[in-house]
C-alpha cells in the first residue's frame, strides 16, 4: 500500500504509565502527521484494526511497555504482518543495548524492550527520538518525514504556502473592515453635509448664515473623528481578545493532555500526577524533590 492510502500516519503504542510522552509526542508532532491510539480500548480486535489503519508503528520504549503483555502482542503482530522498515523506537527511559557480536540486542541489559523483537533487526535499531536526551529543534521534524513517509520539503511548501494564505486572510481582514467603516462614515458625512447645505439654500439663507452653515459642517466632522477613533479602538481591542484567545487555547489544551493523563493513569490503577509536566515530552517517573521540614 502507498501512504496515501492509509488514514493515519503513526500507531503509537505505550502503557498508561507512558501516557505523558506518547500523548505529549502526538501533540507535538507537526500537524500533518496523522497519529493514532488505542487509549481507552484494550479488546485486540480494536487494536488490530487500529494498526491496519496506520503506515508505520511507533513503540514508546520503556521498562513498564517491555514489561507489558498488551505491548508485546502489537509488537509481535506487526513483526508478523508488516514490514520493520516502519517500525520506530522513541525511546523514554531504560536501557537498549546491542551486541555486535551475536548482531541482536543484548538482552540481559536490555530493559526498554520487549523480548518479542529478539532477532528483529540486522542492525542496531534506530531510535528516533531520546526523551531524556538534550532536545534538538530538527528532532520532531525528523521524526515527522520518518513516519508520514513524504519529502519533508514539499510538506513544509505546502504548510508555507497555507500558513500565508491564512496570515493574509488574517491582515486583510481587519483592514477590509476598516476601509468598509471609513467609507461607509465618510459618505454619512457628505450626504449629510449635502443635505445640510441644500437647505440652507432652499431656506434662502444669505451670507450672514455662512458661519453657522460652517460651524454644522464641523460638527459633523467632530462626530465622524470620534466614530474613526472608536472604530479603531475596537479593532485593537479585538486584536488582542484575539491573541489572548490564542493563549487561553494553548492552556487549555496543555490542560486537556494532563486531564486525558490522569484518565488514564486512574484507569490502571495508578495515583494521579502531582503537578504539570515542565514540557510536554518531559521523562515520566521523575521523582518531585521533597522539601525538607524547617528548621525547629
Amino acid at each position: 500500500m502507498m501512504a496515501s492510502d492509509y488514514e493515519y500516519d503513526a500507531y503509537l503504542a505505550f502503557v498508561p504509565e507512558d501516557a505523558v510522552s506518547g500523548m505529549g509526542i502526538a501533540h507535538d508532532l507537526p500537524a500533518y502527521v496523522r497519529t493514532f491510539s488505542e487509549m481507552w480500548e484494550t479488546t485486540w480486535i480494536s487494536l488490530v484494526e487500529g494498526m491496519s489503519r496506520c503506515r508505520s508503528f511507533v513503540l514508546i520504549a520503556s521498562p513498564h511497555s517491555a514489561s507489558s503483555p498488551l505491548v508485546r502482542r502489537q509488537v509481535e503482530y506487526w513483526r508478523e504482518n508488516r514490514d520493520m522498515n516502519s517500525f520506530h523506537i522513541v525511546h523514554v527511559f531504560g536501557e537498549i543495548r546491542w551486541d555486535p557480536v551475536r548482531g541482536d540486542l543484548d538482552w540481559e541489559r536490555t530493559d526498554a524492550l520487549p523480548d518479542s523483537l529478539a532477532g528483529a533487526f540486522s542492525e542496531r535499531p534506530k531510535v528516533v527520538l531520546h526523551i531524556d536526551a538534550p532536545s534538538d529543534p530538527e528532532d520532531m521534524p525528523r521524526m515527522a518525514v520518518a513516519l508520514a513517509g513524504r519529502p519533508r520539503k514539499s510538506w513544509e511548501r505546502a504548510l508555507d504556502s497555507t500558513r500565508r494564505s491564512a496570515d493574509r486572510v488574517g491582515q486583510w481582514r481587519p483592514r477590509t473592515l476598516l476601509c468598509v467603516l471609513l467609507m461607509s462614515l465618510l459618505a454619512i458625512a457628505w450626504v449629510s453635509s449635502r443635505s445640510l447645505l441644500g437647505s440652507y439654500q432652499a431656506s434662502g439663507l444669505g451670507p450672514s448664515d455662512a458661519p453657522a452653515a460652517v460651524a454644522s459642517i464641523v460638527s459633523i466632522g467632530t462626530v465622524v473623528g470620534v466614530l474613526i477613533g472608536g472604530t479603531l479602538s475596537g479593532l485593537a481591542k479585538l486584536i488582542q481578545a484575539r491573541g489572548q484567545k490564542d493563549a487561553d487555547l494553548v492552556r487549555a489544551n496543555a490542560e486537556m493532555v494532563r486531564a486525558q493523563a490522569d484518565m488514564i493513569r486512574a484507569k490502571a490503577g495508578l495515583p494521579p500526577t502531582e503537578s504539570p509536566a515542565q514540557g510536554a515530552l518531559a521523562a515520566p517517573g521523575a521523582e518531585a524533590e521533597i522539601p525538607e521540614p524547617p528548621a525547629s
